[in-house]
């Protein structure tokens, strides 16, 4: 029976945690460590969870770690994630929960199909916007993983999803700190490594959506933007593992970063498009120098003279782009 590490990052989620927390108490299965991240939480959440905690008798082994400053989501799960001591790694959001069996299913689906990287359940939600859902049948699936992430059958959330500690520790995946849509590049990570998946069609996680979302003004490009470096951890991705030889893998990223840049062109001014402009083309002529194996020296100099020649002959260098998207 193998030990699992659910990690939950706690940040200011005072209404939601206790009903998170008892969802992992009702759990049938019972080799369970539950590590709880305190990453500076303003409210009382983390008192909420000692109280809990402490009024607990039973097999889950709770452990509470602490930050010393706010760090965010990211470093929250590599933290939970380097002190786990489990076979599997779970992430759980703090807001969120789990049915009772759900970890007992996927314990299940890990030891019927072998040498599985990862188990990924469905999941509901509280919400009648659109959000991404798996489009797979149940079963084990070990061949063109990478592509079905590409075609979005698979949905890019560190949630719910079983995996195996040791293919996350070998592969070196761990969340990308200081970015906001840290599950996309990590998602896509891991679909570049993993041999082995397999998927439930049964429902395993409630997803709790809060009506804090994004709408307009500086909040919206912010939002924009953090897709977008998102979108070029992807790139840098794809060349490190090789995907980038999957000319539909690659085309997909690209045409991700296109979504962005026409939701830039509705919500940004000139000098938005015009940054968002010289970075895309910067990265891309980064990447395709690194395909071609240029020294770094080479590569160095390219990057600088295209990042500060557009400012010096910024009328020439945008005529066509101004003429084609700005008027």
């Amino acid at each position: 029976m193998p030990k699992i590490s659910i990690i939950i990052p706690v940040y200011n989620v005072s209404q939601y945690i206790e009903r998170c927390l008892k969802s992992i108490i009702a759990q049938s299965y019972p080799n369970i460590e539950c590590i709880l991240v305190d990453d500076c939480s303003p409210d009382d959440s983390i008192e909420k969870c000692q109280e809990i905690i402490s009024n607990y008798s039973g097999p889950i082994g709770f452990k509470i770690l602490h930050h010393k400053s706010n760090r965010g989501l990211s470093a929250a799960r590599n933290t939970g994630t380097n002190a786990a001591t489990g076979e599997y790694i779970y992430y759980l959001d703090s807001d969120d929960e789990i049915s009772k069996d759900c970890i007992s299913k996927m314990v299940e689906a890990a030891a019927t199909y072998k040498d599985v990287d990862m188990v990924i359940g469905q999941y509901s939600h509280n919400s009648n916007a659109n959000y991404p859902r798996l489009k797979l049948c149940k079963g084990a699936y070990d061949n063109d993983i990478l592509n079905l992430y590409a075609e979005e059958k698979i949905y890019m959330m560190a949630w719910n999803k079983l995996c195996r500690k040791s293919f996350l520790v070998d592969n070196k995946i761990q969340f990308e700190e200081g970015l906001l849509h840290e599950d996309i590049p990590w998602s896509f990570k891991c679909s570049c490594y993993m041999k082995k998946m397999v998927i439930l069609e049964d429902i395993t996680y409630y997803y709790n959506i809060r009506n804090n979302s994004i709408q307009s003004g500086t909040d919206r490009l912010k939002h924009i933007y953090n897709y977008w470096l998102a979108y070029m951890k992807m790139l840098d991705d794809c060349f490190e593992s090789g995907a980038h030889k999957k000319k539909e893998v690659y085309n997909y990223i690209f045409h991700r970063i296109h979504l962005k840049y026409t939701e830039l062109l509705a919500f940004g001014n000139k000098q938005d498009l015009i940054w968002f402009y010289i970075q895309l083309r910067r990265h891309r002529y980064w990447n395709l120098l690194q395909i071609y194996k240029f020294t770094k020296s080479i590569r160095m100099i390219f990057f600088h003279l295209h990042r500060y020649l557009p400012y010096r002959f910024g009328a020439v260098y945008f005529r066509n782009f101004y003429a084609k998207f700005i008027k």
